[in-house]
């Protein structure tokens, strides 16, 4: 359908100016009504008394754009309607009005709120984009300034703090939850919600269209710096396919961080990183499509397969449904049964998650089962002895076997969980081995909210050396992998899952959690780091309790000699309280850097301390020549 630009003088009769709602370098946006039928509008106005080309440029190319539109979901729909002022010299373009606005405020929104766009729709909306610009090539046509402030959106983005409570675990609010039902309800139909839009004739100008030349053109410098390709940024800009891919590379970094982009180089490639919550197939995505090199970048339909992948990706990591089932989860409908019968059905809960049954998970979850209550049915003060394994008879031996390898003698006069102490059943399944408990437990509505009372999940599967698990949670599930939280192995005092693994020798554990950033330069109760902890709990081999310690001196050099709350360094610590001390791991930490001759607040050096050991295990700790050398650097 062609579109006739109309000559007017004056206001135009056809529409009332409503409202302006943007000012740009080429003219103005306003919100106004279409007199015929009430419909609300937005009118671009550009100004083209600069040169007067333009405006019959912009005719040529309202009509191809209008035609473009009309068939392409994914780009801004043109309304059809144009008009001249010979007198200002001002072309006005009427087109759809998008309530939600630009990709760019959502962004700057997030950015405020120190938050991010939520996974799910990150990745919905660059797989959007992506059509959209295929879309754009398959026409032969070269966008030139794609950018978030360049995709407009047809609805407001308002779930992005639900989305985030949702997959963090934490309780919905009445509100919460009717926008929950909104987005879901949105999902299931699915109308497009980003689409490509550019106000600036020059871009679909013969200079943009792949059959012809690649430069800026006659129409002055395009694109927006940030956004731009390295090879037009130079004195003879190139723009084309590939260049466009740049830009869409760094639109969707700036959708998964909040941030612009980083300045292009004009010589060599830079790493755009983005949070570990967002899949890994968009990650590499973001990292080929800015490639200093533009052969190096995937084509629009290579990218847009890619896209697609990650969101594919997405939806098989369950997420929509987890956001489904916790927004239609509510303490009113759920069933209300006496406390005998409740207690039976968590207490079968339990076993279903001892076992590993997941159907059976999920029929009791359907009936009513608490997927929060704690792992033992039996509180601390109801045991005459206070005894651990006496609490743990409602779960599976397995468990119980972990616990007691875990703990050893150290197990003996332990306070039994319960009371104030929290073990969830997440925690149970995570000590238990079990991924596919532990993501059904998540996805069914467990909290997972960092709580000083409790025994964390990420604790478990740390001391435990379950890589599988511990990526599952702070990969997937967003858990903080520096929280502190109860000691899993004492059930008193509070640690890190770092320091939870050096203390039990998980060299798995600890390797692992190091490589996920974790940080070694964070105390726990006591101020004890985690290189403190090094075999507190452990009947690990000496060779694993010295594995460890090369791994946390290496990522944190600095602890070797810090003290604790009672003025210990490591050293001093893995004589006193290691369960199993190894001269190997002392003299690792002498070469390291370890002081021997430091004090602890009672006046006592290492060697001291290891004079107490030694009468404590009735035989010498170290070997014979590495005493020597402790008894003379002390006298120093």
């Amino acid at each position: 359908m062609t579109t006739v630009v109309r000559k007017i003088v004056g206001r135009d009769p056809k529409y009332e100016f409503i409202e302006t709602l943007g000012h740009g370098g080429s003219g103005t946006v306003a919100k106004v009504r279409r007199v015929s039928d009430g419909k609300i509008m937005a009118c671009k106005a550009i100004d083209c008394s600069a040169n007067p080309i333009y405006a019959e440029l912009a005719s040529r190319e309202i009509t191809t754009w209008s035609a473009f539109s009309i068939s392409e979901k994914y780009i801004a729909s043109f309304g059809r309607d144009a008009t001249w002022t010979d007198r200002t010299k001002t072309i006005k373009l009427y087109m759809e009005l998008y309530p939600g606005g630009d990709l760019q405020r959502v962004i700057t929104a997030c950015m405020h709120q120190e938050s991010t766009v939520h996974p799910f729709i990150a990745t919905y909306w660059a797989m959007e984009i992506a059509r959209g610009l295929r879309a754009c090539h398959d026409r032969g046509i070269i966008h030139r300034d794609l950018k978030p402030g360049n995709v407009l959106l047809s609805i407001p983005y308002t779930y992005n703090d639900v989305l985030w409570k949702v997959t963090g675990g934490w309780e919905l609010s009445d509100n919460d939850r009717k926008l929950g039902e909104q987005f879901c309800s949105w999902f299931q139909s699915r109308p497009p919600w980003c689409h490509i839009s550019d106000f600036g004739f020059g871009k679909f100008t013969p200079a943009a269209y792949l059959s012809g030349q690649h430069s800026r053109g006659s129409l002055g410098t395009v694109g927006t710096v940030g956004y731009l390709a390295p090879e037009v940024l130079g004195e003879e800009p190139k723009f084309s396919v590939r260049s466009d891919v740049y830009s869409f590379g760094c639109l969707v970094y700036s959708l998964c961080t909040s941030k612009p982009p980083p300045a292009s180089h004009l010589r060599e490639d830079h790493l755009l990183e983005i949070g570990s919550m967002y899949p890994k197939r968009l990650k590499d995505i973001i990292a080929r499509a800015v490639k200093f090199d533009p052969e190096d970048r995937p084509g629009s339909r290579e990218l847009l397969n890619e896209v697609t992948e990650a969101f594919i990706d997405i939806q098989e990591d369950g997420i929509l449904g987890f956001i489904r089932y916790s927004i239609a989860y509510s303490e009113r409908t759920k069933p209300q049964y006496s406390p005998d019968v409740q207690r039976k059905l968590d207490d079968l809960l339990r076993r279903a998650v001892a076992t590993e049954n997941c159907e059976l998970m999920e029929t009791l979850i359907d009936a009513g089962a608490d997927v929060n209550a704690d792992s033992f049915s039996v509180p601390r003060y109801e045991h005459r002895e206070g005894n651990i394994w006496n609490a743990i008879h409602a779960f599976k031996d397995g468990v119980v076997q972990k616990l007691r390898w875990l703990g050893n003698s150290h197990s003996k006069g332990r306070s039994a969980p319960g009371g104030d102490t929290k073990f969830p059943l997440i925690t149970a399944a995570a000590f238990n081995g079990s991924h596919e408990c532990l993501d059904l437990l998540l996805k069914r509505g467990a909290i997972r909210e960092e709580s000083t009372s409790r025994v964390d999940p990420l604790s478990a599967a740390a001391c435990s050396g379950y890589v599988q698990i511990i990526d599952n949670l702070v990969l997937k599930w967003d858990f903080d992998i520096d929280a502190l939280s109860v000691n899993a192995i004492s059930w008193k005092g509070l640690c890190t899952p770092l320091a939870l693994a050096a203390q039990v020798g998980s060299v798995s554990g600890v390797r692992r959690l190091l490589e996920l950033k974790a940080s070694a330069s964070i105390c726990g109760s006591g101020r004890n780091y985690p290189l403190h902890d090094i075999g507190v709990n452990s009947t690990a081999s000496g060779q694993d309790l010295l594995a460890c310690v090369q791994l946390l001196c290496e990522a944190a050099p600095q602890v070797i000699n810090l003290r604790n709350h009672k003025g210990q360094t490591p050293l001093h610590r893995l004589i006193q309280e290691c369960r199993l001390p190894d001269y190997s791991i002392v003299e690792l930490l002498l070469c390291l850097g370890a002081d021997p001759k430091l004090c602890d607040l009672e006046g006592h050096n290492v060697y001291d301390l290891g004079e107490v050991a030694r009468n404590r295990y009735g035989k010498p700790l170290l070997a014979h020549s590495t005493w020597q050398t402790l008894a003379r650097l002390a006298a120093e």
